[in-house]
């Protein structure tokens, strides 16, 4: 429950950050605009076009190259603004839970009921994919580390995301609890 509440609450941050940005834009805009009208007024209404001229001249194109930096900045903020879909929630959680569980396997300092866990290589197009989180969830062992504890709960913020909230919006390509005996090492091969 804790990476749904936490998902929201970084949507939330998003669209507000999204929002004021767009307000000190609207601002921003507002005052380049009416500077450079004023620019462009002084330097039609002036009888000397000399050094008062180049001066107008390199004051409008410092605005102008302002302008274009905070549409360029905006772009790009509002294009990481946008929240993330179910699937790519899903997969990178699963991608963090398997790579998490390859450190913990790897480690040096860990308990050695660890050794006992059940394989956990999670390819989220896979149906079977449910069957191994509950199972990893469900396994008896290991409460005491708090490390496989935690990883338990990412597990179960995965199938509770997985059954629930993304359900319509996920499509299992297969059905090959098999290929979830693979070792993490194939995981790169399946994700490219």
């Amino acid at each position: 429950m804790k990476s749904e509440h936490a998902c929201l609450e970084g949507n939330v941050l998003l669209v507000l950050l999204a929002v004021t940005l767009l307000l000190l834009i609207e601002r921003s805009l507002l005052w380049l605009t009416a500077e450079i009208t004023g620019i462009f007024n002084r330097v039609a209404n002036s009888p000397h076009r000399g050094k008062k001229h180049r001066r107008e001249n390199a004051k409008l194109a410092t605005m102008k190259m302002l302008l274009s930096l905070i549409a360029l900045l905006s772009a790009a903020l509002l294009a990481h603004a946008a929240p993330p879909t179910c699937y790519s929630r899903v997969l990178s959680l699963s991608k963090e839970i398997t790579e998490s569980f390859k450190a913990l396997q790897t480690s040096k300092d860990v308990d050695p009921c660890v050794e006992t866990l059940p394989r956990l290589y999670l390819d989220i197009h896979n149906y079977c994919v449910l069957t191994k989180l509950r199972d990893f969830v469900a396994y008896p062992r290991c409460e005491r580390v708090i490390e496989v504890s935690d990883l338990k709960e990412k597990a179960r913020s995965l199938y509770t995301i997985m059954i629930s909230y993304c359900r319509r919006d996920l499509v299992f390509l297969t059905d090959d609890c098999n290929a979830l005996e693979n070792s993490v090492e194939t995981s790169d091969e399946i994700d490219s």
